[in-house]
């Protein structure tokens, strides 16, 4: 079989498309913030030490710098409880003040046969 050149998809360079988001949305954040004083805020919470998550909220949290929104990183133990209010005296001062914030993003990396 002879594979002609239409039979290959196109590479598409993403970053011109990112950055022009980026810029959107920093003005926005911007704005916001002139007209209203709020500035966003992103918290993002690990719930145990795996490293694709690890990877995952360093990203989110760089991409918040590059436009203007404040964060913060918290992370707890393994064993922190799921859902509901937080009995974990390890959980509750850092989910707590989550409640103030724009948005959070909590991310639990999952151990073998660990349900989420």
């Amino acid at each position: 079989m002879t594979l002609q050149p239409s039979t290959f998809g196109v590479l598409l360079d993403a970053r011109p498309i990112a950055a022009q988001i980026k810029r959107e949305v920093a003005t926005q954040v911007a704005w916001l913030h002139e007209k209203y004083g709020v500035r966003p805020c992103l918290t993002a919470v690990v719930v145990g030490d795996d490293d694709a998550s690890a990877v995952y909220v360093d990203n989110k949290l760089r991409a918040c710098a590059e436009v203007g929104i404040k964060s913060d990183h918290h992370a707890l133990p393994a064993g922190t409880r799921r859902g509901g209010e937080p009995t974990d005296e390890t959980a509750r001062p850092v989910l707590e003040p989550v409640r103030q914030r724009s948005g959070a993003r909590v991310r639990r990396g999952a151990a073998r046969g660990d349900r989420l």
